[in-house]
């Protein structure tokens, strides 16, 4: 298995997100989604897998290709091969995107020492902006800083391209982006996907898992995993809503979370 997620409880605050989440992914250039209503824990999942400091695993553990990685940090994760597509992408003051890639790319090739020279890095830079639609000015403004709310996703699938990570976890990749923006997002991580990166999409809808059909859809109700399956999964969700996925305990609301 690419990632393995064993009984995972965390907090934040005093606050509990995750309640026993066990999930995996085989990898393989492998596409999952990750669905659930408001509140359920999806975002705080994310977090914990990236390790965000403000986010105490209390239980369980993360692997990722058989190595326990739940105490590294958010960099040591990221040079291990995982890739982070937050929600609302944060505006990074004073470090362009170029400067941004370059300390990505040496600590993804720090063993191998195969980090592309600086021009070549910039070349296919400009060429991953060229194919979303973004100037070649985006290589030198501040990362985000006074990009629209497309234009973060955008760039955001523009580092993707460019690092190839072995897992990319996006959440809500599709929010706030119009019908062609969607298919050119899922075109790409179908493209990214034949290239050897597995992915976890974290949505709401259906509109973008129509374009990029996801070998297994996870459930997520009250902080766990309350059913995994086929696609079919997604097509039940749009004619019934949740509700009739959820069985009676968590109806009964034995298990609560008080963060998304």
């Amino acid at each position: 298995m690419l990632l393995e997620v064993k009984d995972l409880t965390a907090e934040i605050g005093e606050s509990k997100v995750l309640d026993g989440v066990t999930l995996s992914h085989k990898g393989g250039g492998g596409i999952h989604a990750l669905m659930g209503p408001n509140g359920s824990g999806k975002s705080s999942l994310c977090n914990v897998l990236m390790g965000h400091p403000d986010y105490r695993v209390k239980q369980g553990k993360i692997e990722f290709s058989n190595k326990d990685i739940s105490g590294l940090a958010p960099e040591e994760r990221a040079a291990e091969g995982l890739f982070w597509g937050a929600q609302q992408p944060r505006e990074i003051p004073g470090v362009s995107l170029a400067q941004v890639m370059r300390s990505a790319v040496r600590t993804r090739d720090t063993e191998t020492e195969s980090a592309p020279a600086s021009s070549e890095l910039a070349e296919e830079l400009r060429t991953q902006l060229d194919n979303f639609g973004l100037g070649s000015d985006f290589l030198r403004r501040p990362l985000n800083e006074g990009a629209s709310g497309g234009e973060k996703k955008r760039l955001e699938m523009v580092q993707l391209m460019v690092l190839k990570p072995r897992l990319a976890v996006l959440d809500e990749i599709d929010s706030g982006l119009d019908i062609d923006a969607i298919r050119q997002i899922a075109e790409t991580i179908t493209q990214a996907s034949k290239q050897g990166t597995s992915f976890l999409l974290v949505t709401h809808y259906k509109r973008l898992l129509e374009y990029v059909k996801p070998e297994q859809v996870h459930i997520m109700v009250g902080g766990r995993i309350i059913k995994s399956g086929g696609y079919s999964i997604v097509d039940q969700l749009e004619q019934e809503g949740y509700k009739n996925l959820i069985d009676p305990e968590e109806k009964d609301g034995e298990v609560t979370v008080s963060a998304s």
